[in-house]
């Protein structure tokens, strides 16, 4: 499979899922918290703004190896990205991807751009459980499993290697 068609397959799961946990570590202890996603397309890279005096920044410098996930209840997608990050002040990308929902997480600042960076992730795994079913198409897997005695149909896991 092309790179561009690995980009677009990650992207078709991503696109509709905006909030995921970004974890990064510290002294051998895993930190995560919920980030937004503000790009539109997807390349390889994850852009994720941040203010520069977070820990997570300082923690990225120190180890730049991060795990990013998202997932969907509803939808049953579970998507879990490996990579590699970086951070970056001011710029094109930054430029682009900057937007008036970006701006409120940093209306304390008189200037909220000073305050504010870009983390670029470059992802170099994405693995992917899409079980395609619901909560309630979940149980009902389950269900049958347990009176059949089989295995539940959870659907699909791949990884995409880029």
């Amino acid at each position: 499979m092309s790179l561009e068609k690995k980009h677009a397959e990650i992207w078709d799961y991503l696109k509709d899922l905006r909030v995921g946990m970004l974890t990064t570590v510290s002294d051998n202890i895993l930190h995560s918290r919920p980030m937004y996603l503000v790009q539109k397309y997807y390349e390889g890279n994850i852009w994720l703004f941040a203010d520069k005096h977070a820990y997570k920044i300082s923690e990225i410098k120190k180890n730049p190896h991060i795990n990013l996930n998202f997932v969907s209840v509803d939808e049953g997608l579970y998507i879990t990205l490996s990579g590699v990050a970086t951070v970056q002040e001011g710029g094109a990308k930054f430029d682009e991807l900057w937007s008036d929902s970006v701006k409120i997480w940093f209306e304390d600042a008189k200037n909220p751009k000073e305050n504010a960076v870009l983390i670029k992730i470059e992802v170099i795994q994405a693995e992917i459980w899409d079980t395609n079913k619901g909560i309630l198409k979940t149980a009902f897997e389950y269900a049958k499993a347990k009176v059949t005695g089989s295995r539940p149909d959870m659907g699909e896991n791949k990884v995409i290697e880029q």
